[in-house]
């Protein structure tokens, strides 16, 4: 991977990473080590409801004033908040990068947490828990993830539940924000065709580093296999087979993405032609590896109808079993797409930018660097012996079944 990094840490703890590019446009992502794992259960989605608010107003911006402001930069702005990270992001032409680098300084640094936007965002995110609840795909992997995550924070939902958003106030919030956002807790990334900012961001990111405590590790209690059926809304029954792995820095996550290709795209294993094209049960078939820290899933999912369920499962065991024939060829040609692929990660420059800040907080860039070497080190050898070991008997299946039609 040929980039042009410059990394430091400045006094007060803070990693910065620029990333030195010809993009006339300049991607800043600041990233803060907080996110679900680090909440107290009666409090889950609490490290997303402060990202909601951060944006609404500064000590001396309003939310119409730093909308504003990006809009008149020709910039973008978003946030996301996952298991164990919050992201702030924004776009802006590289004219205005010390704007921008300004405007996000005081979203973060110097928020004004006030009752108004407290009740306003409150709305917004029941109504966006709402709007991922009326989804059944949503749905049954929400109930895959609490089954495999059984008896950890990772079971629950990064949003929180219509309880935790309703009891969450500016005190909790406030209490949040002071144990968290701090200088030590974070990292900033920048990418584009400027000069080194980072004597501009220690001026701006004056925050005070303090102790923070680590989240329990994580434990698998889930009794596997397990298989849930329950009733749903929607005309389809929707289908996931969802296998609990590895943590993504260990090699067997390799192996894994390189099987869930094999699934998706492969000639031999394709699991759209096998269950769509041979058998007609559905329109699409989804397949992910996801490695997280100390843990990860493996998922297969698809729409069909209630009578097609066992014969949809069945068909994607026997595909996961017909890995044990899968030539080298094809093994190959997998290893290939997912290089491709991950060359198009780097040209992505928000997404790239936000991989420098995640790598910058907690210490590995050299799982990213090294990311090619990983994929090309996977053998037929390592597929095979990898989807015997995890693609077993450590698994969940959830069916949510079609709405019943009332006899008119």
């Amino acid at each position: 991977m040929k980039v042009k990094l410059f990394r430091s840490t400045l006094p007060n703890g803070m990693k910065v990473v620029f990333n030195k590019t010809k993009k006339k446009r300049v991607v800043i992502s600041v990233v803060v080590k907080v996110g679900l794992i680090n909440e107290e259960p009666e409090h889950i989605g609490i490290s997303h409801f402060l990202e909601h608010i951060l944006w609404e107003s500064t000590i001396s911006k309003s939310g119409k004033e730093i909308r504003d402001a990006v809009r008149d930069m020709h910039g973008e702005y978003n946030a996301s908040t996952s298991n164990d990270t919050t992201k702030y992001y924004i776009e802006v032409p590289r004219k205005h990068l010390n704007k921008a680098i300004e405007l996000l300084a005081g979203v973060i640094t110097k928020p004004q947490l006030n009752n108004e936007d407290i009740e306003k965002e409150r709305t917004i995110i029941l109504n966006e828990l709402t709007r991922y609840d009326d989804h059944p795909f949503y749905g049954v992997d929400k109930t895959a993830r609490a089954t495999l995550f059984e008896g950890n924070m990772l079971q629950n939902e990064v949003i929180g539940t219509v309880d935790t958003i309703k009891r969450i106030n500016r005190e909790l919030l406030e209490q949040h924000y002071a144990k968290y956002y701090a200088s030590n807790n974070m990292a900033i990334a920048i990418s584009g065709d400027v000069d080194d900012p980072t004597q501009k961001i220690e001026k701006l990111f004056d925050l005070q580093p303090k102790f923070i405590q680590t989240p329990k590790k994580f434990e698998a209690k889930a009794i596997l296999p397990k298989s849930i059926s329950a009733k749903g809304n929607s005309k389809a029954t929707y289908v996931e087979l969802a296998f609990l792995t590895v943590d993504y820095r260990k090699k067997e996550s390799d192996n894994l993405e390189v099987i869930a290709e094999l699934l998706e795209d492969g000639k031999e294993l394709s699991l759209t032609e096998e269950v769509r094209f041979n058998h007609g049960l559905t329109y699409n078939v989804h397949v992910y590896s996801h490695g997280l820290r100390e843990t990860g899933r493996f998922v297969v999912g698809l729409s069909t109808e209630n009578n097609k369920t066992q014969e949809a499962l069945t068909l994607i065991r026997k595909q996961i079993d017909k890995i044990q024939q899968v030539s080298k060829k094809e093994v190959e040609e997998a290893k290939r797409r997912i290089l491709k692929n991950l060359k198009e990660i780097i040209k992505d420059q928000e997404l790239f930018t936000d991989i420098l800040a995640d790598s910058a907080l907690f210490d590995s860039w050299s799982e990213f660097e090294n990311k090619e070497k990983k994929i090309k080190a996977v053998t037929i050898d390592d597929v095979k012996s990898t989807a015997k070991a995890y693609l077993t008997n450590n698994h969940v299946e959830v069916i949510l079944q079609q709405k019943e039609e009332k006899p008119a």
